[in-house]
């Protein structure tokens, strides 16, 4: 129960595939990776970290920025090696390569916890009902503050985005998080009045990928949308859900959880 990263900045630069490194940020070419890591009680492990990466963000987003925060999901961590960190990298580089934010820094957030349990296959699998407390655990806890504190650095300046993505318990973690935010935002776009738009999104967008949720935890949301749009008020969406009928771990095993 402790943290893969250590507050420092890996250059990547030479090799970005390859990187193994262990800081809290990694300069890579195009874009900037940071890593903010939570314990099992849902607190991060090192609050220095958490001030150098939204200090880094920040000034990033000051000359105009495209930030992604992905929080993942079950049997991941924040470990250099794991798969999730590769894939996230090549993710970054590929938005960096195809200049969807124009000539703006892309800085990429993983937001890493103990999704990893047991390593043993097969024994790893009964993990899943313990995982998905503590991903809970850390939605409820200190993530909710992170992100609003990413969300209050990157709003000041009108040519920075900020886009959060969870995956699969991740996504968990991320509803838990924001649920009470865009409930709040939500609700005070259903009371202006008939045919009026308003805006009821956290940052520029939120995405759950695979989310491993049941449906009703998400039925608030769902039905103050349904009311605002009854009354013909219209906005840009607060909620992307995103899934595929190839993904074991919400198709085969979160039911059978």
């Amino acid at each position: 129960n402790a943290p893969y990263r250590s507050l420092d900045l890996g250059d990547c630069t030479g090799d970005s595939r390859r990187c193994l490194s262990t800081a809290s940020t990694e300069k890579h070419p195009g874009f900037d990776l940071s890593f903010v890591e939570f314990s099992e009680r849902g607190n991060l492990f090192d609050q220095s970290v958490r001030a150098d990466v939204l200090a880094r963000v920040g000034a990033d987003a000051k000359a105009g920025a495209l930030v992604v925060v992905f929080v993942h999901g079950w049997q991941h961590n924040a470990d250099p090696e794991d798969d999730n960190v590769r894939s996230f990298r090549k993710a970054l580089a590929a938005l960096s390569a195809s200049k969807v934010g124009g000539d703006r820094r892309i800085h990429g957030v993983f937001v890493g916890w103990r999704g990893l349990g047991w390593i043993i296959p097969g024994i790893n699998l009964l993990t899943y009902w313990d995982r998905k407390t503590i991903a809970e655990e850390v939605g409820g806890g200190g993530l909710t503050d992170f992100l609003a504190d990413l969300e209050s650095t990157t709003r000041r300046f009108s040519d920075t985005s900020l886009v959060v993505i969870g995956h699969s318990f991740g996504g968990a973690a991320v509803l838990a998080a924001l649920n009470d935010v865009l409930l709040t935002r939500l609700n005070a776009v259903a009371n202006l009045p008939p045919n009026t738009h308003g805006r009821a999104v956290f940052g520029d967008g939120v995405i759950l990928l695979n989310p491993a949720i049941e449906a009703n935890q998400a039925f608030q949301l769902k039905e103050l949308s349904l009311r605002i749009g009854e009354r013909g008020g219209t906005g840009a969406r607060s909620l992307h859900v995103l899934s595929s009928e190839g993904d074991f771990a919400t198709h085969v095993a979160f039911p059978a959880g």
